[in-house]
């Protein structure tokens, strides 16, 4: 009989902190026959076929067929996976001292927050701090599961008068960022200053100062908003649906929305979670969530010009990039896309912002902002120029930060860049796909996505290679067209809204499914509740991160 082990190899790096052992997989058969086969096979990462080599090894009754890529990081010692097999006897064992991972937990099985219910019973700050795991959030004025900055979780602020100068003054002080102690702590405060002012105001019929104060206040809101658990989620999913996708839909699976020490093993295996608890009381070390807000990034960015989409609120927005593959497929040109294009510095883009806030137009036009501030190697960039040192400490804390969650990404290689988005409430990212794995940090605001699971092309009906739109899908998921796409009917859809706090990883690809096009993650990015200012980490992958050897041994076994 013949005996053949296999052992696999992975370039990834083993990951301490005593994770328990990967669980064995379904594996598959092989027999004696097979092999012809297997000396013939090609792995492929991305379309790329690697090339079989076969060479004598182990003595002379043993040949060896290795099958390696080019090495991109560090090499495992130890096979992963050994296979013994004969015609009756198939064993596989498992080298434990070397596997990551942790058994995968059924995504239904998940318990409620023991304390949400406690939380929302309660009526006032002072009844809601008294509970454990509790705050109360200051934009709502309801009580919650504590939030790292929504949140009052300890004490409830006294209770003082004022006139509306002095509580004007005070919120402008405690939103200053270069004021000692800025945070979301001090947003906090400049809120519940800002809601004294406003009362005051209408008291003294001070009318020309509360539009000003109106903006402010729905700055600092989205900021100190959140979603505070899986019922909130609910909720807030319930209400931004769009009646004619409910029609056909009326299921849609609800992303997984859990602990760190939990999302592990979606993460390893590509499958989107939301991440609730990443985020600590730190500032310093969180700085996105907890101190940018509008007013902060005009201070500090540069006065060089950005990237700024607009449209109008009815059609909003067909995202694209000119690029040459599609002039040169002629893909039909002259293209003229819906959306317009334009470079705006960021003060001027701020100042549209909060113009359109007080506008009365009809047909309002919606802007979004979108730019890269890291390049590839991690160095933070503004305006194609080094950032400025708040911004530049800021985005290498927060990459610090992430690095060893995105490093349990399957294949990861690096953090290929990062991308601010800005957007004004209505604006809508169509349903399309990218090629990375991404982490989205939402620095205010709540975003609902839409997902479409992998495997499902020919229901999602894709721009064809070349086109302006290539990456995206036809079907308008807010309003789809039967007429023209039937086959949305049967997509299978999952549905989550993340915000401040939240971490979403959305993967690239459905686990490596190898699938080619078949196999992207889709998703339409949402903004129904307030304007949104997410940073998007996206990763680079490796090219090749399994070796397979297969040992041959024509000794009786």
């Amino acid at each position: 009989m013949a005996q053949l082990l296999v052992g696999i190899v992975a370039c990834v790096e083993p990951l301490g902190g005593g994770e328990a052992p990967m669980q064995p997989a379904e594996i598959p058969s092989f027999a004696q026959s097979d092999m012809p086969s297997l000396r013939g096979l090609a792995l492929k990462s991305r379309n790329r076929p690697l090339k079989c080599r076969a060479r004598r090894g182990y003595g002379s009754d043993a040949d060896v067929l290795s099958l390696d890529a080019r090495r991109v990081g560090q090499f495992l010692t130890e096979p992963l996976l050994q296979f013994d097999i004969t015609s009756d006897v198939h064993h596989y064992s498992i080298n434990e001292s070397i596997a990551v991972g942790r058994p995968v937990p059924d995504p239904d099985s998940a318990e409620p927050s023991s304390c949400a219910a406690d939380c929302r019973s309660a009526a006032s700050c002072d009844q809601c701090v008294q509970l454990t795991g509790c705050g109360w959030s200051v934009v709502r004025q309801q009580c919650f599961p504590g939030h790292p900055f929504a949140t009052e979780n300890s004490e409830c602020p006294e209770t003082k008068s004022g006139t509306l100068q002095t509580w004007l003054e005070e919120a402008a002080t405690l939103m200053d960022p270069e004021a000692s102690g800025f945070g979301s702590a001090s947003l906090r405060a400049a809120y519940r200053a800002l809601q004294h002012a406003n009362l005051q105001a209408s008291s003294e019929g001070a009318d020309p100062v509360v539009p000003t104060m109106d903006v402010f206040m729905a700055e600092l809101a989205a900021k100190l908003d959140a979603v505070f658990d899986d019922a909130d989620a609910t909720e807030l999913l319930a209400k931004s649906r769009h009646e004619t996708l409910i029609k056909t839909h009326r299921k849609v699976t609800m992303v997984k929305r859990c602990k760190l020490s939990d999302a592990l093993p979606y993460i390893s295996r590509g499958e989107p979670v939301v991440i609730t608890d990443f985020f600590r009381d730190d500032p310093e070390t969180h700085p996105v969530p907890h101190k940018w807000t509008l007013e902060y990034l005009k201070r500090f960015m540069h006065r060089g010009f950005y990237n700024v989409a607009a449209d109008f609120k009815s059609v909003c927005c067909q995202y694209y990039e000119p690029r040459n593959i599609s002039a040169q497929a002629g893909y039909p040109y002259p293209f003229n896309p819906r959306t317009h294009l334009y470079r705006d510095r960021f003060s001027g883009f701020v100042d549209t912002l909060r113009a359109k806030r007080t506008s009365d137009q009809k047909e309002p036009m919606l802007h979004y902002f979108h730019d890269v501030v890291m390049e590839r190697d991690g160095k933070p960039v503004v305006a194609g120029q080094a950032a400025p040192p708040p911004l530049d400490a800021d985005l290498a804390a927060t990459l610090a930060a992430l690095r060893p969650l995105a490093q349990r990404q399957a294949f990861f290689a690096g953090v290929a860049n990062a991308k601010l988005w800005i957007g004004q409430r209505g604006v809508t990212m169509p349903l399309h796909y990218d090629s990375a794995d991404n982490l989205y940090i939402m620095a205010w605001g709540r975003k609902r996505v839409t997902l479409a699971e992998p495997g499902q092309l020919r229901a999602l009906y894709p721009f064809p290679n070349g086109h302006p739109h290539a990456g995206s899908s036809q079907v308008n998921i807010s309003h789809p067209d039967w007429s023209k796409h039937p086959g949305f009917v049967d997509a299978t859809l999952w549905e989550t809204v993340i915000g401040p706090g939240g971490v979403f990883f959305l993967p690239g690809e459905g686990g490596r499914a190898g699938k080619g096009d078949q196999s992207h993650w889709w998703h339409q990015f949402e903004q129904p509740f307030e304007d949104t200012a997410s940073l998007k980490h996206g990763t680079a992958e490796q090219i090749m991160c399994l070796f397979l050897v297969c040992f041959i041994s024509t000794a009786p076994y």
